[in-house]
């Protein structure tokens, strides 16, 4: 039989022996050393625009306030850079101190030190840095430059380990993470590594074909056309393939996606009219093999406002209520009948 279930017979339970020897206090059994304390990481975030996502680039952040050990006491606070140890804690900062239960049971538990307050040193007045007052830290400004691969995505999240604050309390200083947030473009929308455009064409260009320029992220310019014999209509969707965004991870791109709205004239004079007849289908569909006296009555629609919604919408409300009071008469009438 082995030591541990010697120890389960004697009402360990489901206790580990290397718990109560040390192992649950992160020092990995008795022998083993004490686990480094890590500060927190700090996230920031960073405003960058879609041009330096597409060609790569550095941005500095600046002006990020750290708080880090003085470095005219080294972190004691002392102005001769040594650790005055407290002789109530040894230096820990932690007493451990015993309590009666009851006959024959005591707890034992640690409590931070009343005389150095937990610091687990004891500066006197005459002997505190002069250049952090015995604070031991100190608040500075660091810059931090920040290195952008093509292809990053809003979001991304980029570490400077070791960048965060750095206090007594703490063994290893957490990371500084950059947080990169893309900017709104006047041009481009992205959706993941496509870019998304609106191009607005008059109605010439969607019947005959279209070509316009366009200044890319790069700043290289491209002679853009429609493809030959095609009719663009609104909403309309084409693509230029390879022209999107560049992928962070390989050499493959995007695609470059282009909306297309329509611009229609608001007028023609009737010489426009007559060219167009020559060379497009007739619009006006007109049926005259009506019967003598069932012909259709001719009407005309006029440009719709939200004045004009409200009076049509005030007209159908008055109609319903003369039906409804129409209706109830006749209602009554058959009652009587």
């Amino acid at each position: 039989m082995n030591p541990q279930d010697i120890f389960g017979m004697m009402g360990g339970g489901g206790m580990n022996m290397a718990d109560l020897f040390g192992g649950g206090m992160g020092g990995g059994g008795m022998g083993g050393g004490v686990r480094k304390r890590r500060g927190r990481d700090v996230g920031v975030r960073v405003p960058v625009d879609l041009e330096t996502l597409y060609t790569g680039g550095k941005k500095d952040v600046t002006e990020l306030p750290r708080t880090c050990l003085c470095p005219g006491c080294k972190g004691t606070g002392s102005k001769n850079a040594k650790k005055n140890e407290c002789s109530d804690c040894g230096g820990k900062g932690m007493k451990l101190i015993r309590r009666m239960l009851g006959p024959g049971m005591v707890q034992q538990m640690q409590v931070p030190c009343d005389k150095c307050e937990g610091q687990g040193n004891v500066i006197k007045e005459k002997d505190k840095c002069k250049e952090c007052n015995g604070q031991k830290c100190k608040e500075v400004e660091r810059t931090l430059k920040v290195k952008i691969t093509r292809g990053m995505k809003d979001g991304t999240q980029i570490p400077f380990e070791g960048e965060g604050d750095h206090t007594p309390d703490i063994d290893i200083p957490g990371a500084v993470v950059v947080v990169l947030q893309q900017e709104p473009h006047k041009k481009f929308q992205r959706e993941g590594d496509d870019l998304i455009m609106n191009q607005t064409i008059t109605l010439q260009e969607a019947l005959m074909g279209c070509a316009f320029e366009l200044v890319h992220l790069d700043g290289r310019k491209l002679y853009v056309r429609s493809p030959k014999d095609k009719v663009i209509v609104p909403d309309m969707k084409l693509v230029l393939k390879g022209e999107g965004m560049p992928s962070e991870h390989d050499d493959k791109r995007g695609d470059l996606i282009v909306t297309f709205s329509l611009e229609f004239p608001r007028t023609l004079d009737d010489e426009q009219c007559e060219m167009l007849k020559k060379c497009l289908p007739s619009g006006i569909k007109q049926d005259k093999d009506h019967p003598a006296g069932e012909e259709p009555e001719e009407c005309f629609m006029d440009d719709y406002t939200t004045e004009t919604w409200k009076q049509m919408a005030k007209i159908g409300e008055d109609e319903e209520e003369d039906e409804e009071e129409e209706g109830g008469t006749q209602t009554a009438r058959c009652a009587t009948q």
